[in-house]
């Protein structure tokens, strides 16, 4: 799954926080412990781009959960839906 440039090129760590994480209180996830265990995985890449380590956190990891919640196929693109809503939003 690719990630559109739209996205790419205009999120930022501020609108991770303020904009894409209420999308996934919305469908009922914790969004502290979501954020926690997405700091975790990040510190431990090694990577220094935080919010395109997010990108692809989002679709390996988050992606595959929301999904299971909304009883969707695993592979349907709703991260990106929800990242590309959260950023309309701001």
């Amino acid at each position: 799954m690719s990630i559109p440039f739209e996205i790419k090129s205009v999120l930022t760590h501020a609108m991770i926080g303020l904009d894409v994480y209420p999308q996934f209180r919305r469908i009922g996830f914790d969004t502290i412990k979501l954020h926690k265990e997405f700091e975790t995985d990040f510190k431990a890449s090694g990577k220094k781009d935080e919010v395109a380590y997010f990108l692809d956190y989002g679709i390996r990891v988050l992606n595959p959960r929301v999904n299971q919640r909304l009883n969707r196929p695993l592979d349907h693109p709703t991260f990106l839906k929800m990242v590309e809503y959260g950023i309309r939003e701001y």
